[in-house]
């Protein structure tokens, strides 16, 4: 599976979590993710614990679908649509674009810190993609929970011209 969540959930993984997966029945996907969840209640319930948990849960469901030679979607109940549009997330959304990506989501370098010139450099950033990719791009921003409320609304405000689909994570939970 994948993770964002690097070495640590690495290590979660192999040190923790391997000995309810490993000579396990991959058709067990929910008693495995229900041992693993629980074994991590101390210290898991969210960030690494989680990310290292969903990176062996997509293991899983990948193995299973290479045992049973069909596609996770199949095994999680077949297809809604034909096609599903999927979007990048990515610094670069001209690539995104020309790869036949449906869309694109970029962070933005600038946070509360950097005060009026970082809102101003983000707006223009946001400006420089939506001229790079044209109007009828779906384009999103990622703030990764780095903003301020009050920075936030801002900055939705000073990018409503440029057609922004949504500004994911502005605030901490």
């Amino acid at each position: 599976g994948i993770s964002i969540g690097g070495d640590g959930a690495c290590y979660i993984v192999e040190k923790h979590l391997s000995r309810f997966v490993e000579g396990q029945d991959p058709t067990n996907v929910e008693l495995m993710w229900d041992q693993m969840f629980r074994a991590t209640l101390n210290y898991g319930r969210k960030g690494l614990a989680i990310q290292a948990i969903s990176a062996v849960d997509l293991a899983i469901w990948d193995a299973l679908g290479k045992l049973r030679n069909l596609p996770v979607y199949a095994l999680l109940g077949g297809k809604t649509k034909e096609r599903l549009p999927v979007y990048a997330t990515t610094s670069r959304p001209d690539l995104a674009k020309e790869m036949g990506f449906h869309g694109a989501k970029f962070p933005l370098p600038f946070g509360p810190s950097e005060g009026r010139e970082g809102m101003l450099k983000n707006v223009a950033m946001v400006r420089k993609w939506r001229e790079s990719v044209g109007s009828n791009y779906p384009l999103m921003i990622d703030c990764y929970m780095a903003l301020t409320l009050p920075y936030a609304v801002e900055l939705v405000r000073r990018c409503a011209p440029y057609d922004i689909t949504w500004v994911e994570e502005c605030l901490p939970p």
